[in-house]
């Protein structure tokens, strides 16, 4: 509820004068591929710029191609109309397998990255492994390779963010990781806020997890999906040399606002 009335007027499918790039996390569902496409800035500012349902069968040709129409589409600044691409794509593998790699198989490894969730996993992106074999059972190093994901940092690490309270002051930076969202509809903020971190005792242990508290949770793993292809780009270590290098790369119009990344718009 606290962030659905936090909303921002900003035009979907428009681009922030503060985004640097632009990621999307894609997650398969049986029926349907949702999607949200995010942009980036300093201090790992974020924008949900669209959130996107493709419906159909996911066993069929025809929803991965319209998925690949909708990928090459651009999104233009909000200044100057410059065309943004989106940079990394990463899309969940536990469901439809097979035809998730035939469709990343199909794309280019520089900008598409196909992952698989990893509760116990301490790190947000680990080292990918490749996933094909020869006829013998040996891995082809040069095929396809998957990407484990810590979902349980990412979600740690996001919820931390949301948490997180817009300062009083308008000439005060926002917090580092602040999130900003354009007018989604109430159930989006459902599905993201639908995990809770509970204790449970396994085998006489004390073990924190992450469980559902409703059944909808879409939302939130396309946006822990477009974190990890965010920290695969490496935008985690970038310094203030390299973002403005970035931004430069971007678009002209990004540069100055570079120094101000962290004011409200």
């Amino acid at each position: 509820e606290m962030l659905y009335h936090r909303r921002e007027l900003y035009p979907m499918g428009k681009v922030h004068k503060g985004v640097v790039f632009i990621t999307c996390g894609i997650d398969v569902q049986k029926d349907r591929l949702e999607m949200e496409f995010v942009g980036w800035g300093k201090n790992l500012e974020s924008w949900s710029l669209d959130y996107v349902v493709i419906s159909g069968d996911t066993a069929d040709d025809e929803v991965w191609d319209l998925l690949t129409r909708q990928l090459a589409m651009t999104f233009a600044t909000e200044v100057d109309g410059i065309s943004m691409p989106v940079r990394m794509v990463a899309i969940d593998t536990g469901y439809r397998t097979q035809e998730v790699y035939r469709w990343v198989k199909s794309r280019s490894a520089i900008n598409t990255m196909a992952i698989k969730g990893r509760d116990n996993q301490n790190t947000i992106v680990g080292l990918p492994s490749p996933v094909e074999m020869t006829v013998r059972g040996k891995k082809i190093r040069s095929g396809i390779k998957v990407w484990p994901i810590g979902v349980s940092v990412a979600k740690g690490e996001l919820y931390g963010w949301l948490r997180r309270k817009q300062p009083t002051d308008p000439e005060e930076d926002l917090p580092f990781g602040w999130c900003h969202f354009p007018q989604h509809p109430e159930e989006y903020f459902r599905q993201l806020t639908a995990e809770s971190l509970v204790s449970r005792i396994v085998r006489g242990y004390q073990k924190y997890q992450w469980e559902q508290t409703r059944e909808r949770n879409e939302a939130l793993d396309c946006r822990i999906y477009a974190r990890a292809a965010a920290a695969a780009i490496g935008a985690d270590r970038w310094d203030e040399p390299r973002w403005q290098y970035e931004a430069e790369q971007a678009g002209a119009s990004l540069v100055g606002e570079m120094s101000n990344s962290g004011k409200q718009p």
